[in-house]
């Protein structure tokens, strides 16, 4: 995921390097290459989402979640997850904005 993500343009991110991917909707963007580097990092958050606790997925959280994904050559990035009150469980929601990704086992 580090690698897909550094290979985003410096101008797909803000000037803090950050990017936020879902907030009630997974976040899209018009240009092809970068929607597929955000399908690839959604994949991730959603296997991640699926891996973690029914007590973890179904807690309320207040605010956005950051995510810093660190990179020696270049900094980090932050992934930002959400505003408001929501739930983890909310991201894999089949009615929000984009289909939830099958979840694959190990």
């Amino acid at each position: 995921m580090t690698a897909a993500l550094m290979s985003m343009p410096r101008d797909a991110a803000s000037v803090a390097r950050a990017i936020h991917l879902w907030d009630g909707d997974w976040i899209t963007t018009g240009e092809e290459r970068n929607q597929a580097i955000l399908t690839n990092v959604r994949e991730v958050v959603l296997e991640a989402v699926s891996e973690a606790s029914p007590i973890c997925r179904d807690a309320k959280i207040d605010g956005p979640r950051f995510v810093v994904v660190a990179d020696q050559a270049r900094s980090a990035i932050v992934l930002v997850l959400g505003s408001g009150s929501w739930r983890w469980a909310e991201l894999a929601d089949p009615t929000s904005g984009v289909p939830p990704m099958v979840f694959r086992a190990r």
